[in-house]
């Protein structure tokens, strides 16, 4: 039986032609990878010296998390040095509001998150391309939560389009489903309005108004005893000539049509009822936000 000074010699021999390499491209290429993630996972793994034979040393440099291998490592170790990424940063605060929120006065009982959401909708940011907003308010906790997110662009005579040479848009317009047989429409108007009516069924109802200073635009929003409209009202692979198409009309103060559109673009958009999910991710609506990961440094 070997003792361990021949067991050294035999290692010593057979490995005495083996070589470590490794490309500096490969150690770059692995650097870039870890910057991607949002999260660094580092694994330090440490090759056992047995003897005289002495581990390769690999030394990792203009990566995020700097270390070198080849000894076990210890907290006194300086041959390991580990850099923490930060965190990532935390969302913006939302955007001033333009003018005061609509509230539609429209109350949603979610007995699923034991809540009551009022139904609220305006303007924020930048007048020159201002974000329209729908939001859930808490009731009890008075927390507003947006739901709906988008930006419109002012142009002549109405909404700009994507592209130069787009025609005008005049309406933009949402449903909310309150029941069977009722809904909430509400919108914006890209200009100033006496009177706007929503009408589908053949039925018209009159809106109310709230004009917008900061942009010249109309806030509008009505409850209506009328079928919602159907999915496949708003898909953008079919026409839909239905009962239940919205028909926008606004007028001005002498009693005369400003414009009129029947569905198309910007119109007839769906909300979903937080009765059936909140607005927040967190099914359980807590407003509380989620807190990051803790540094391991």
């Amino acid at each position: 039986m070997r003792d361990i000074d021949e067991l050294r010699q035999a290692l010593d021999v057979e490995t005495a032609h083996l070589t470590v390499t490794i490309e500096p491209d490969q150690i770059r290429r692995r650097a870039r990878g870890l910057r991607t993630r949002r999260l660094a996972t580092m694994t330090v793994v440490g090759m056992l010296a047995l003897g005289g034979i002495a581990g390769p040393t690999i030394a990792f440099t203009g990566a995020p998390n700097p270390f070198n291998i080849g000894r076990p490592p210890s907290s006194a170790d300086p041959s390991i040095a580990v850099t923490c990424q930060p965190p990532p940063p935390t969302a913006p605060p939302a955007q001033a509001p333009l003018g005061p929120f609509a509230d539609t006065g429209v109350v949603i009982d979610a007995p699923n998150l034991g809540r009551q959401f009022t139904v609220e909708f305006g303007l924020r940011g930048d007048p020159t391309q201002p974000g329209y907003i729908i939001a859930f308010r808490d009731r009890q906790t008075g927390t507003l939560e947006d739901w709906v997110l988008g930006s419109l662009l002012p142009g002549p005579g109405g909404f700009r389009g994507k592209r130069e040479g787009d025609p005008a848009l005049q309406f933009l317009s949402y449903q909310l489903v309150l029941g069977p047989n009722k809904v909430l429409d509400l919108g914006i108007y890209a200009h100033a309005a006496n009177r706007i009516t929503i009408a589908s069924e053949g039925r018209a109802t009159n809106a109310q108004l709230r004009p917008n200073a900061e942009t010249g635009w109309t806030l509008f929003w009505a409850v209506r005893d009328a079928a919602p409209l159907p999915v496949q009202a708003t898909t953008a692979t079919s026409y839909y000539d239905g009962p239940e198409r919205l028909t926008l009309t606004a007028y001005g103060a002498d009693g005369n049509e400003l414009h009129t559109t029947t569905m198309g673009l910007l119109v007839g958009g769906s909300v979903q009822n937080p009765r059936d999910n909140s607005p927040q991710p967190d099914p359980r609506g807590d407003p509380t936000p989620t807190p990051a990961p803790a540094s391991i440094c």
